[in-house]
């Protein structure tokens, strides 16, 4: 089941990539802070001409934890044609990069601790 789910968000990106140029999106804003704190939040708005993968998850998600893998697969091969992924969890930025380095996450993770954003987009479980 995972997989699939993973394989249907690897279809929709690519697809995305190879679709029109007029395709207008209707995607949620979104608050978020990397965990780096290069930055204080971003919003969607930075990643205009993207396509973006928007991953909610948590250490403690053993589900999420699969899927990450497979998440880093398909960055790794549409990163470079615009592909971007926010992994968004609510927990502690020291707690996320230590969980990053050991499972050789690369792709960007951020924080909202106030959860708005999984607000926004109604996700009641992750």
């Amino acid at each position: 089941m995972l997989k699939r789910v993973v394989v249907f968000q690897a279809i929709f990106a690519v697809a995305s990539l190879l679709g029109s140029s007029g395709c207008r999106p209707n995607a949620l804003d979104i608050t978020a802070s990397p965990i780096d704190d290069t930055r204080k939040t971003v919003t969607l708005a930075d990643f205009r001409g993207k396509v973006v993968l928007l991953d909610f998850w948590a250490t403690w998600c053993g589900p999420c934890r699969k899927t990450m893998p497979w998440v880093q697969r398909v960055y790794d091969a549409y990163h470079s044609k615009g592909l971007e992924v926010i992994g968004l969890t609510d927990e502690d930025p020291k707690l996320v990069r230590e969980f990053q380095k050991a499972a050789r996450i690369t792709y960007p993770l951020y924080t909202d601790p106030t959860l708005e954003t999984q607000k926004r987009y109604k996700v009641v479980k992750i």
